[in-house]
């Protein structure tokens, strides 16, 4: 026995298979915008910068789990954050991590992330510049302590 499907019904398929195609094409173009040829991959640099006044070296500083560590650690990373704020670098920088500290003063040993390849001089520059303008606020950074490398900075 068939029995013929009423307007309403026909409707109802229509629509459902309207939205099938609009879910399938915005999968299409979400996949195609995420997966965007030639992007490179993010550029790591490593730095160093000494503080010199407003924090003391002490073993605290030494364990990555202590609140010490991470509170001067996240400190810092905001300081390097706003000093790329007033810089060029700005739409290429996307964040800096602390690994380490030792001391000598406190020494501070980061990694910078930039989604392509800048010059490591241009970087230097650029976050000497962007640290005078901010100032370091509690903290005293040597502004000629920094350093900017490709590779490893001990």
């Amino acid at each position: 026995m068939s029995r013929r499907l009423s307007s309403v019904e026909i409707l109802l398929s229509i629509i459902s298979s309207l939205l099938l195609i609009c879910c399938i094409g915005l999968s299409v173009v979400s996949w195609i915008s995420l997966t965007h040829k030639g992007a490179e991959e993010p550029l790591q640099l490593y730095g160093r910068i000494v503080i010199t006044a407003g924090v003391e070296f002490s073993d605290e500083l030494r364990n990555s789990s202590s609140k010490q560590f991470k509170s001067l650690a996240f400190d810092l990373q905001q300081l390097v954050s706003e000093a790329f704020i007033f810089s060029d670098l700005l739409r290429f920088y996307r964040f800096c991590q602390v690994q380490y500290f030792s001391p000598g003063s406190v020494v501070v040993t980061f990694d910078l992330w930039f989604t392509q390849l800048i010059d490591m001089k241009e970087v230097e520059q650029q976050l000497k510049a962007g640290l005078q303008i901010t100032g370091g606020g509690a903290l005293v950074i040597d502004i000629n302590s920094i350093q900017i490398t490709g590779k490893s900075v001990m």
